[in-house]
């Protein structure tokens, strides 16, 4: 979800991460191969297997790198990714044609803007890109993003945000 977020005090030292993964059997023998392969990821702290049924789990990287997708992939071994959530703070800034969040330690990650759903709103400000577009113009960019990260063309990053997170949006700094 977009939400209000202070302005940068410091710079963050992590990024919180979810990891779904499809396919796993055991607690004990799965679970502690993928908690060990994520945990081998360069800076990884409180790898935890949060939900087995659900093959969630949570761990923290460092925020002066980026979080890749393909990393995770790796460290997770034979199993299949359900999906990346990540959440980060940062500023936004129109560039091209979409919209860029750049954390505090300087990492960018693209928008995907998914606002299908907004688009069978009357107005048109409740359209997701229109409603950061208009946010971008007003100088209240210092946001939190909370969405599924992917990896496309050129390793650029990308986080699916959705209308529904930003249903519960607040007032932007």
């Amino acid at each position: 979800a977009l939400v209000a977020a202070p302005a940068f005090a410091g710079e963050e030292e992590t990024v919180p991460v979810k990891v779904t993964l499809k396919g796993m059997s055991c607690p004990t023998g799965c679970g502690e191969a993928v908690t060990k392969g994520l945990s081998g990821m360069a800076g990884a702290k409180d790898v935890k297997l949060v939900d087995f049924d659900k093959g969630l789990f949570s761990l923290n990287l460092p925020a002066k790198s980026a979080v890749k997708p393909s990393e995770i992939k790796t460290a997770v071994g034979k199993f299949e990714i359900a999906k990346i959530e990540i959440s980060l703070n940062g500023t936004v800034s129109k560039e091209k044609d979409g919209f860029v969040l750049k954390t505090a330690a300087g990492t960018a990650y693209a928008l995907a803007l998914s606002d299908e759903c907004c688009e069978l709103k009357t107005k048109p400000e409740e359209n997701l890109s229109v409603k950061i577009g208009n946010w971008v113009k007003e100088g209240k960019t210092s946001l939190k993003v909370a969405g599924d990260l992917s990896e496309c063309c050129g390793g650029a990053l990308s986080i699916a945000v959705s209308c529904a997170q930003v249903a519960e949006d607040k007032k932007v700094n």
